[in-house]
């Protein structure tokens, strides 16, 4: 973000913001399978039970996921004229990658609720990697905004490539039921809420200021944005733990580990 801030300017940076929050917003629905999709594989030790598990997680993702990128598209032309963005093609890139970002939370989740939290930040690592030197690339041979979102949209269809699960999940096992309507609607409306009070600002200013102000807005929010990925990473790290453990002590000893590191991360931005 701070190269993408130095090499695209003030508006350009605005306008890269806009279109990557718009994609955050998406995270609420994406968040809510990779969450639910870990819980449910956390709790279950039958290796048949977790790959329907994931089988019936990836397929309603990808229901979902259609129907936002769907949406997106066909708004694109409004979004366009309120965010005063510069082009509509750039919001159909937005939409494409939203259609790939929400199945791959049901891959993520997957890793999560395997404790396999090595893969899952192999996983995230080449998302950033892929997106870094797209990004620099794309924007030597002078694609401005274009090229942020196309980095953006390879970034994340290489993470759901790299996040291709075990061959004993691949292999069609039947579908399961899993969560009650209820519950996912819990973790839908937890994340629409965290995501808008991460993200909403961005969104706010870029409608109401001009391209350069909102551009310097952005570029001062990344600080909140660091914050709120390193504590995200220690909420992922504990959910599963917690989620497969009954004992109230146990979970007791989860809660304040998760509460000490998010604390300290905090208070050392704080300082």
């Amino acid at each position: 973000n701070i190269l993408i801030a130095r090499m695209l300017g003030a508006s350009g940076f605005g306008h890269a913001s806009a279109l990557y929050t718009l994609l955050m917003l998406v995270t609420a629905i994406t968040l809510s399978f990779q969450i639910i999709t870990s819980k449910f594989i956390a709790r279950s030790s039958d290796e048949h039970v977790r790959a329907q598990i994931y089988a019936s997680m990836l397929r309603r993702a990808w229901q979902a996921s259609l129907g936002i990128a769907v949406l997106v598209a066909a708004g694109s032309a409004y979004l366009k004229s309120y965010f005063h963005l510069p082009a509509q093609h750039d919001l159909v890139l937005l939409a494409i990658a939203a259609g790939v970002y929400i199945p791959l939370g049901v891959r993520r989740g997957k890793m999560q609720g395997c404790y396999n939290f090595r893969g899952l930040a192999i996983n995230v690592v080449v998302e950033v990697a892929v997106k870094l030197g797209a990004v620099l690339l794309f924007l030597h041979f002078g694609m401005g905004v274009t090229g942020v979102m196309t980095a953006v949209l390879l970034s994340i269809v290489a993470a759901y490539i790299v996040g291709k699960p075990e061959a004993q999940y691949r292999i069609a096992p039947g579908l399961i039921r899993i969560a009650p309507f209820g519950e996912g609607m819990q973790a839908v409306t937890y994340f629409v809420g965290q995501v808008i009070l991460s993200n909403l600002d961005i969104l706010l200013v870029k409608h109401f200021f001009s391209p350069p102000e909102a551009g310097i807005y952005a570029a001062v929010a990344l600080v909140g944005r660091v914050v709120f990925m390193l504590s995200w990473s220690v909420v992922s790290s504990m959910f599963p733990v917690s989620a497969s453990h009954t004992r109230q002590q146990k979970g007791r000893s989860v809660l304040y580990t998760g509460l000490l590191l998010v604390g300290s991360v905090i208070s050392v931005f704080i300082a």
